[in-house]
């Protein structure tokens, strides 16, 4: 069985059979790695066309998917889903009949198989917000709204950085509300628990 990966993550160097792996042309420009080393190390260097044509297709954000039209019966896809949020895909990938494997699912002992990557996403988004506001959180008093491996990384950010950190669960939106005029900013860390029948999200 081969492996068509378009956008995941750059850990070619510790990939085992290399020659199973075939990467989308460019795919590792935007990380300053270019085509030839992939191909120095075994792995294929394809079109998206050629790379499409292979049995599992990695993609990571599949809500961002311009290829989901293409798959079909006997494809297998795994990366971020989301299926519940997003009607359209749902419907897209129920009518290619794939397989697909979510990683928002896929828990060990009762853990997120991922809750590093996610630490590491509320780490990354409180640098960057701040970074494009030009100002630091110092003594300033930040919200999270969530009690998630996002939140946790957000909120680790923030209190290194100075900042006096509230923590509101799903359940807590209403207190939230009451005193989010005295806040700085608030950080949304996860869903908040969705739900498709409601017309708004903080």
């Amino acid at each position: 069985m081969k492996k068509g990966l378009l956008y995941c993550h750059s850990i070619y160097e510790q990939l085992a059979m290399q020659t199973s792996f075939f990467f989308e042309t460019g795919y590792g420009e935007t990380l300053g790695i270019a085509d030839a080393e992939y191909v120095a190390l075994g792995c294929h260097v394809n079109s998206r066309e050629d790379v499409l044509r292979q049995d599992i297709i990695c993609e990571p954000k599949i809500g961002d998917s311009e290829f989901l039209g293409l798959l079909t019966k006997g494809h297998t896809v795994f990366g971020w889903v989301h299926a519940e949020k997003n009607e359209e895909i749902a419907r897209k990938l129920l009518a290619s009949e794939v397989q697909v494997y979510a990683w928002e699912n896929m828990n060990f002992m009762s853990r997120h198989c991922f809750w590093e990557n996610n630490e590491l996403a509320g780490e990354a988004a409180i640098i960057h917000a701040f970074q494009l506001i030009g100002a630091m959180p110092y003594n300033a008093r930040v919200a999270i709204l969530g009690r998630g491996n996002v939140s946790r990384g957000a909120q680790r950010v923030l209190l290194n950085l100075g900042a006096e950190v509230n923590v509101y669960s799903r359940n807590q939106e209403r207190l939230f509300k009451k005193r989010i005029g005295r806040l700085r900013c608030d950080c949304q860390c996860g869903s908040m628990g969705y739900d498709a029948c409601r017309s708004y999200y903080l």
